[in-house]
């Protein structure tokens, strides 16, 4: 069979899916192992994640769109398409870092 020429991204949380059958050039995945790339043709391979940024390419010149995830899975399956299950995900253009500071300030005293 031939190899396709983008990779398909399901990307679920329990109370959403944040993208569902997306055709984009690669995922970048933070693998309790080691952070590792996913592109068309990849072996199957199902990998646990740690908490880190998820990047999602969705053109070989494009900016990558970045997520923090809580951890999670990811599941590449034979056919290029790639699973990414995950308790929490937040877009990192979403985050206030003053905020994120500020919290952060607070929950230490």
């Amino acid at each position: 069979a031939a190899t396709p020429a983008t990779v398909t991204l399901n990307l679920s949380l329990p109370h959403e899916a944040i993208y569902e059958g997306a055709s984009v050039y690669r995922v970048i995945v933070p693998g309790i192992e080691g952070e590792f790339g996913v592109g068309p043709g990849h072996v199957p391979v199902v990998a646990q994640l740690k908490p880190g940024v998820l990047q999602i390419l969705h053109e070989e010149t494009s900016e990558p769109e970045k997520y923090f995830v809580a951890g999670g899975y990811a599941l590449t399956h034979e056919n290029s398409t790639t699973d990414v299950v995950v308790p929490e995900a937040v877009k990192l253009d979403d985050l206030d870092s003053a905020v994120v500071q500020k919290q952060y300030e607070s929950a230490k005293s």
